[in-house]
């Protein structure tokens, strides 16, 4: 599914209601619409990282791997 997202579809019937949100998914990508803003994911991760205990080395990893 997420190799050929155009080609999924959801019935009609399993639809309960339709909320249409102006860039929902940001700061992720929305395919045929906008990319992804990776620096803002890496501004989001290094602040929640910062709040764990032992933050500053699991930041120092995490940006190494992202």
């Amino acid at each position: 599914m997420r190799r050929k997202l155009h080609r999924t579809a959801i019935p009609y019937y399993l639809v309960d209601a339709l909320i249409e949100v102006p860039y929902g998914l940001y700061p992720a990508n929305m395919l045929y619409e906008y990319y992804s803003d990776e620096v803002q994911i890496l501004r989001d991760k290094v602040a929640l990282y910062a709040r764990l205990p032992g933050g500053p080395s699991i930041i120092i990893q995490s940006a190494l791997h992202f």
